[in-house]
């Protein structure tokens, strides 16, 4: 296995929730516009000063408005996109979190939603002027670009020249079993891969090379989320390592996936429990590995939070064409849910890429080698871009 990627897996693999304003915050290329606490409401609603990170594009080229997912994680501390480098960038944060944190006011359950979020990215297109652009969105931040595109079009805006979707969501989570069955099939698929007596080693209830089995648990899941083949390598490394060596690098990841800043969790709380997770009340936050298997809990981190407006993409229809990339084994955004998306968008042209055995965000973590190639036939107007990943 390539030493890179092994080191990739060993260490941090999920974005870390810990983070303060940096100097990112006040660069030279950050701009700002004056954006209510609430958009689109009758009441009166206090304005705060809204931040996003923007490199403008070589002359004729497009700019690419990237949102982040989570629910909160953040961009222009997290530069993380590989396109051309004569495009253009806008770097996003959610309203609430990050550059955006709204710093000493206590903010309102309404402030916390995916249409406030889209409404300021729409407000940023809006001052820009963009008329020559693409949207792009990861994970929970799919949602944000499929309702920002659909405001775009209704208040006759320039559109997207194209809508791009990695990771996608096309609808809320309904139950636990929805939740959590795509890291069950992926395990299962991985202990079949991996050496018997390794499997056995995973079973023993005092916690294999010293770890405990919500240890295992936190870090399988992790590296799950990223896909199989990272998660078999990554067993079949550390089982022939120091058991020091493999606790100290396990607990700095998990250890870091669990910080967590007041902000930031009340920004993920109230958006996925509300409209993600449709106010479920079986949802836990942790997984542990027991007697060999994954085991979801039963303790809820979404109790006492109602649904608010669960997400449908049915509800936000577009005419952009739009770029759909999936991992085939990817157990937060199953392909069931682009599937859903796809067939509940009646108007838009649909290129779908899927990536074999990838996880979440495979245009991310799969297909660096070959993003550039991708993005210029995305601004061309591609209508198959299957066979650029088929040839890498």
């Amino acid at each position: 296995m390539n030493f890179r990627i092994f080191l990739f897996s060993l260490i941090v693999l999920t974005s870390t929730l810990a983070w303060s304003k940096s100097e990112e915050c006040e660069s030279k290329n950050i701009k700002k516009i004056s954006r209510p606490m609430v958009s689109n409401t009758k009441s009166k609603t206090d304005f705060f000063s809204y931040s996003f990170f923007h490199i403008s594009a070589d002359e004729g080229q497009p700019t690419v408005v990237f949102i982040p997912g989570g629910p909160g994680q953040t961009s222009i501390d997290n530069k993380g996109v590989e396109i051309p480098l004569n495009f253009g960038i806008i770097y996003t944060d959610p309203s609430g979190v990050g550059c955006n944190e709204v710093e000493g006011a206590k903010l309102s359950d309404e402030f916390f939603t995916t249409e406030n979020v889209a409404a300021d990215v729409v407000a940023l297109i809006s001052e820009l002027k963009l008329n020559n652009y693409i949207i792009y969105g990861q994970s929970w931040g799919t949602t944000v670009a499929q309702i920002a595109t659909n405001q775009i079009e209704k208040l006759a805006l320039v559109p997207p020249k194209a809508l791009v979707l990695e990771g996608v969501v096309g609808r809320a989570i309904s139950n636990k079993t929805e939740a959590f069955e795509g890291f069950v099939k992926s395990w299962k698929s991985i202990k079949n891969q991996l050496e018997p007596d390794l499997v056995k080693s995973l079973t023993q209830q005092s916690g294999f090379m010293g770890l405990t089995s919500e240890e295992w648990g936190s870090s399988i899941r992790s590296r799950i989320i990223v896909g199989e083949e990272i998660t078999v390598d990554f067993l079949t490394q550390v089982s022939r390592m120091p058991d020091y060596t493999v606790q100290t690098a396990v607990r700095a990841n998990n250890d870091s996936a669990a910080s967590v800043d007041l902000s930031r969790k009340k920004f993920y709380d109230l958006i996925a429990c509300r409209q993600m997770y449709n106010g479920n009340s079986e949802l836990n936050r942790n997984i542990v590995l027991k007697a060999g298997e994954l085991d979801f809990g039963t303790t809820s981190f979404c109790r006492g939070i109602n649904s608010l407006k669960p997400f449908n993409s049915k509800q936000w229809q577009v005419k952009t064409k739009t770029y759909y990339f999936s991992g085939s084994s990817d157990p937060l955004t199953p392909l069931w849910q682009r599937d859903y998306h796809m067939l509940n968008q009646r108007a838009s042209a649909k290129i779908t890429v899927t990536i074999r055995g990838a996880g979440h965000l495979p245009l991310r973590n799969n297909l660096l080698r070959v993003s550039n190639k991708i993005w210029n036939s995305i601004n061309e107007g591609a209508e198959n871009l299957q066979a650029i990943v088929e040839d890498f």
